[in-house]
Protein backbone atom coordinates (compact mmCIF):
# COMPACT_ATOMS: atom_id res chain seq x y z
CA UNK A 1 0.00 0.00 0.00
CA UNK A 2 1.46 3.21 -0.86
CA UNK A 3 0.84 6.68 1.70
CA UNK A 4 0.88 10.10 -0.09
CA UNK A 5 1.65 13.23 2.13
CA UNK A 6 -0.77 16.03 2.06
CA UNK A 7 -0.84 19.26 3.53
CA UNK A 8 -0.97 19.76 7.60
CA UNK A 9 -5.10 19.71 8.77
CA UNK A 10 -6.41 23.08 8.19
CA UNK A 11 -8.78 24.40 10.77
CA UNK A 12 -12.40 23.56 10.67
CA UNK A 13 -13.72 26.97 10.52
CA UNK A 14 -11.29 27.96 7.69
CA UNK A 15 -11.67 25.07 5.31
CA UNK A 16 -15.56 26.38 5.79
CA UNK A 17 -15.24 29.60 5.48
CA UNK A 18 -12.83 28.70 2.10
CA UNK A 19 -15.74 25.91 0.51
CA UNK A 20 -18.10 29.04 0.67
CA UNK A 21 -15.63 31.61 -0.86
CA UNK A 22 -14.96 28.96 -3.62
CA UNK A 23 -18.45 28.12 -3.88
CA UNK A 24 -19.88 32.03 -4.60
CA UNK A 25 -17.16 32.10 -6.74
CA UNK A 26 -17.95 29.45 -9.12
CA UNK A 27 -21.06 30.30 -9.45
CA UNK A 28 -19.83 33.89 -11.11
CA UNK A 29 -17.57 31.97 -13.62
CA UNK A 30 -20.04 30.89 -16.54
CA UNK A 31 -20.14 27.10 -17.81
CA UNK A 32 -17.63 26.54 -20.51
CA UNK A 33 -18.31 24.03 -22.92
CA UNK A 34 -17.26 21.07 -23.20
CA UNK A 35 -13.96 20.24 -25.00
CA UNK A 36 -12.45 17.05 -26.25
CA UNK A 37 -8.98 16.40 -26.58
CA UNK A 38 -7.73 15.80 -30.13
CA UNK A 39 -7.21 12.72 -31.81
CA UNK A 40 -3.42 10.88 -31.83
CA UNK A 41 -3.49 11.98 -35.96
CA UNK A 42 -4.55 15.57 -35.11
CA UNK A 43 -2.03 16.22 -32.78
CA UNK A 44 0.66 14.41 -35.25
CA UNK A 45 -0.41 17.32 -37.64
CA UNK A 46 0.00 19.94 -35.01
CA UNK A 47 3.44 18.80 -33.96
CA UNK A 48 4.22 18.38 -37.42
CA UNK A 49 2.87 21.96 -38.97
CA UNK A 50 4.54 23.51 -36.02
CA UNK A 51 7.89 21.70 -37.31
CA UNK A 52 7.91 22.88 -40.58
CA UNK A 53 6.99 26.47 -39.81
CA UNK A 54 9.76 26.98 -37.00
CA UNK A 55 12.61 24.44 -38.77
CA UNK A 56 12.73 22.46 -35.69
CA UNK A 57 15.56 20.66 -35.42
CA UNK A 58 13.93 18.10 -32.81
CA UNK A 59 10.62 16.75 -34.27
CA UNK A 60 9.05 14.47 -30.88
CA UNK A 61 5.89 12.42 -32.35
CA UNK A 62 5.85 10.15 -29.28
CA UNK A 63 2.40 8.72 -28.54
CA UNK A 64 1.14 10.75 -32.39
CA UNK A 65 -0.03 9.46 -35.87
CA UNK A 66 0.65 10.98 -39.28
CA UNK A 67 -1.56 10.10 -41.89
CA UNK A 68 1.60 9.98 -43.94
CA UNK A 69 4.55 9.30 -43.02
CA UNK A 70 6.57 9.62 -46.08
CA UNK A 71 6.25 13.88 -45.59
CA UNK A 72 8.67 13.51 -42.91
CA UNK A 73 11.03 12.78 -45.63
CA UNK A 74 11.39 17.01 -47.01
CA UNK A 75 12.50 17.76 -43.47
CA UNK A 76 16.02 18.07 -44.21
CA UNK A 77 16.60 20.41 -41.20
CA UNK A 78 15.20 18.06 -38.36
CA UNK A 79 18.17 15.64 -36.84
CA UNK A 80 16.28 14.40 -33.73
CA UNK A 81 13.24 12.05 -34.41
CA UNK A 82 10.88 10.82 -32.28
CA UNK A 83 8.63 8.49 -33.30
CA UNK A 84 7.76 5.80 -30.42
CA UNK A 85 4.72 4.36 -29.56
CA UNK A 86 2.93 4.86 -33.08
CA UNK A 87 1.70 3.02 -36.17
CA UNK A 88 5.10 4.02 -37.88
CA UNK A 89 6.11 0.61 -39.80
CA UNK A 90 8.60 1.61 -42.66
CA UNK A 91 11.80 3.59 -42.63
CA UNK A 92 11.73 4.01 -46.02
CA UNK A 93 9.65 6.48 -45.79
CA UNK A 94 12.20 8.34 -43.71
CA UNK A 95 15.49 7.41 -45.54
CA UNK A 96 15.73 10.78 -47.10
CA UNK A 97 16.88 11.90 -43.82
CA UNK A 98 20.33 10.86 -43.85
CA UNK A 99 21.10 13.73 -41.56
CA UNK A 100 19.57 12.22 -38.12
CA UNK A 101 21.40 12.18 -35.37
CA UNK A 102 19.01 10.82 -33.23
CA UNK A 103 16.29 8.57 -34.10
CA UNK A 104 13.78 6.81 -31.34
CA UNK A 105 11.12 4.06 -33.07
CA UNK A 106 10.76 2.00 -30.09
CA UNK A 107 7.34 0.19 -29.87
CA UNK A 108 6.38 0.66 -33.08
CA UNK A 109 5.50 -1.70 -35.66
CA UNK A 110 8.84 -1.75 -37.67
CA UNK A 111 10.83 -4.81 -38.63
CA UNK A 112 12.73 -4.17 -41.38
CA UNK A 113 16.45 -2.47 -40.17
CA UNK A 114 18.18 -3.28 -43.41
CA UNK A 115 17.09 0.80 -44.44
CA UNK A 116 19.07 1.62 -40.97
CA UNK A 117 22.30 2.24 -43.32
CA UNK A 118 20.73 5.10 -44.56
CA UNK A 119 21.28 7.10 -41.54
CA UNK A 120 25.20 7.22 -41.17
CA UNK A 121 25.12 9.86 -38.95
CA UNK A 122 23.35 8.13 -36.24
CA UNK A 123 25.21 8.91 -32.42
CA UNK A 124 21.34 7.40 -30.89
CA UNK A 125 18.99 4.88 -31.54
CA UNK A 126 16.20 3.22 -29.40
CA UNK A 127 14.83 0.55 -30.43
CA UNK A 128 12.66 -1.32 -27.84
CA UNK A 129 10.39 -3.72 -28.17
CA UNK A 130 9.67 -3.63 -32.38
CA UNK A 131 6.90 -5.59 -34.48
CA UNK A 132 7.24 -9.05 -33.83
CA UNK A 133 10.28 -10.75 -35.59
CA UNK A 134 12.27 -7.65 -36.03
CA UNK A 135 16.13 -8.72 -37.09
CA UNK A 136 18.61 -6.62 -35.09
CA UNK A 137 21.65 -7.29 -37.02
CA UNK A 138 21.19 -4.29 -39.09
CA UNK A 139 22.51 -2.06 -36.21
CA UNK A 140 25.78 -3.50 -36.16
CA UNK A 141 26.24 -1.19 -39.32
CA UNK A 142 26.21 2.07 -37.39
CA UNK A 143 29.51 2.45 -36.00
CA UNK A 144 29.27 5.46 -35.06
CA UNK A 145 26.46 4.95 -32.30
CA UNK A 146 27.17 6.55 -28.83
CA UNK A 147 23.28 5.20 -27.56
CA UNK A 148 21.57 2.30 -28.20
CA UNK A 149 18.41 0.82 -26.53
CA UNK A 150 17.53 -2.14 -27.61
CA UNK A 151 15.46 -5.53 -27.69
CA UNK A 152 12.64 -7.39 -25.98
CA UNK A 153 12.06 -10.55 -24.62
CA UNK A 154 12.39 -12.61 -27.91
CA UNK A 155 15.96 -10.67 -27.87
CA UNK A 156 17.89 -13.31 -26.77
CA UNK A 157 21.87 -12.61 -29.14
CA UNK A 158 23.08 -9.43 -28.68
CA UNK A 159 26.25 -10.30 -30.77
CA UNK A 160 25.30 -7.07 -33.37
CA UNK A 161 26.59 -4.83 -30.78
CA UNK A 162 30.72 -6.05 -30.63
CA UNK A 163 31.35 -3.99 -34.06
CA UNK A 164 29.97 -0.63 -32.06
CA UNK A 165 32.91 0.25 -30.72
CA UNK A 166 31.94 3.90 -29.78
CA UNK A 167 29.30 2.64 -28.01
CA UNK A 168 29.29 4.59 -24.42
CA UNK A 169 25.24 3.71 -23.39
CA UNK A 170 23.52 0.55 -23.72
CA UNK A 171 20.19 -0.55 -22.47
CA UNK A 172 18.75 -4.10 -22.97
CA UNK A 173 16.51 -3.75 -19.94
CA UNK A 174 13.59 -6.36 -20.41
CA UNK A 175 15.22 -8.61 -22.87
CA UNK A 176 15.74 -12.22 -23.46
CA UNK A 177 19.86 -11.51 -23.33
CA UNK A 178 21.67 -13.54 -21.25
CA UNK A 179 24.88 -13.96 -22.68
CA UNK A 180 26.96 -10.51 -21.91
CA UNK A 181 30.28 -11.50 -23.62
CA UNK A 182 29.45 -9.38 -27.01
CA UNK A 183 29.53 -6.75 -24.67
CA UNK A 184 33.73 -7.33 -23.89
CA UNK A 185 35.37 -5.17 -26.52
CA UNK A 186 33.26 -1.88 -26.01
CA UNK A 187 35.88 0.11 -24.41
CA UNK A 188 34.26 2.72 -24.51
CA UNK A 189 30.97 1.68 -22.70
CA UNK A 190 30.20 3.96 -19.67
CA UNK A 191 26.57 3.14 -18.49
CA UNK A 192 24.76 -0.36 -19.04
CA UNK A 193 21.04 -1.17 -18.02
CA UNK A 194 20.71 -4.78 -17.44
CA UNK A 195 17.24 -4.32 -15.55
CA UNK A 196 15.06 -7.37 -15.89
CA UNK A 197 16.87 -9.67 -17.87
CA UNK A 198 18.08 -13.68 -16.67
CA UNK A 199 21.82 -12.54 -16.75
CA UNK A 200 24.04 -14.63 -14.25
CA UNK A 201 27.14 -13.99 -15.30
CA UNK A 202 28.92 -10.37 -14.94
CA UNK A 203 32.00 -11.46 -16.00
CA UNK A 204 32.33 -9.70 -19.20
CA UNK A 205 31.64 -6.38 -17.17
CA UNK A 206 35.55 -6.81 -15.26
CA UNK A 207 36.92 -6.21 -18.64
CA UNK A 208 35.61 -2.45 -19.75
CA UNK A 209 37.59 -0.37 -18.61
CA UNK A 210 35.74 2.59 -18.56
CA UNK A 211 31.99 1.26 -16.98
CA UNK A 212 30.90 3.67 -14.57
CA UNK A 213 27.08 2.85 -14.03
CA UNK A 214 25.08 -0.24 -14.44
CA UNK A 215 21.63 -0.78 -13.56
CA UNK A 216 20.74 -4.42 -12.20
CA UNK A 217 17.48 -6.26 -10.85
CA UNK A 218 18.59 -8.12 -7.83
CA UNK A 219 15.33 -9.90 -6.75
CA UNK A 220 15.58 -13.56 -6.49
CA UNK A 221 19.61 -13.79 -6.98
CA UNK A 222 22.07 -16.28 -5.52
CA UNK A 223 24.82 -15.13 -3.49
CA UNK A 224 27.06 -15.59 -6.73
CA UNK A 225 25.55 -12.86 -8.57
CA UNK A 226 25.44 -10.55 -5.69
CA UNK A 227 28.87 -11.09 -5.25
CA UNK A 228 29.79 -10.45 -8.94
CA UNK A 229 27.86 -7.02 -8.24
CA UNK A 230 30.01 -6.18 -5.34
CA UNK A 231 33.00 -6.65 -7.40
CA UNK A 232 32.07 -4.50 -10.11
CA UNK A 233 31.20 -1.79 -6.88
CA UNK A 234 35.15 -2.33 -5.50
CA UNK A 235 36.29 -1.84 -9.10
CA UNK A 236 33.98 2.04 -8.38
CA UNK A 237 31.31 1.22 -10.59
CA UNK A 238 27.54 2.73 -9.76
CA UNK A 239 25.67 -0.15 -9.47
CA UNK A 240 21.35 0.59 -8.93
CA UNK A 241 19.70 -1.71 -7.79
CA UNK A 242 16.26 -1.59 -9.31
CA UNK A 243 13.21 -2.47 -7.02
CA UNK A 244 10.96 -5.19 -7.00
CA UNK A 245 7.62 -4.67 -5.51
CA UNK A 246 5.76 -8.05 -5.25
CA UNK A 247 2.17 -7.28 -5.05
CA UNK A 248 0.23 -10.40 -3.06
Amino acid sequence: MVFFMTSPFRPFATIAAAYVASMTLISCVPESPATTMPTRAERGAAIFAECVATQCETLNLDRATLEDYSTLGGLDHVTALMISYSDFDDLSDIAEMDQLTELHIGWTEVSDLSLLKAFPNLRLLHAQQLAEGADLSAIGQLSGLEELGVGDRSTTDIGFVSGLSSLRALDISESGVSDLSPLEGLHKLERLDLGWISVTDLGPLMRLPNLKQVSVTLYDRDEEFRAQVQALRDRGVEVTEIEVIVMC
